[in-house]
């Protein structure tokens, strides 16, 4: 157990609760990468929705399902977060 009086040096990390502010170029980049993810999330979970539908249920491809649908999820709150930063 540390002492209370012990203290962490300080750094970049460590200095602020505020994230940097991005550059619009940063920001472009981040929005792209993460429509791209939503979209390939997509494409990976069509054929498991599709046999989830058609067939019966699978462990695989109910586990394909919950990963993309956490992956939209996640990218999803990268574009608000984002957008809410400005």
């Amino acid at each position: 157990m540390e002492p209370e009086h012990y203290s962490r040096p300080v750094n970049e990390h460590t200095t602020s609760s505020e994230p940097a502010a991005k550059t619009w170029e940063q920001q472009k980049r981040i929005r792209f990468s993460a429509w791209l993810g939503i979209g390939l999330a997509i494409f990976i979970m069509v054929p498991a929705v599709y046999r989830l539908a058609t067939e019966p249920p699978s462990w695989p491809d109910a586990i394909f399902l919950s990963v993309g649908v956490g992956l939209i999820v996640f990218h999803i709150v990268r574009v608000i977060r984002l957008r809410r930063a400005n």
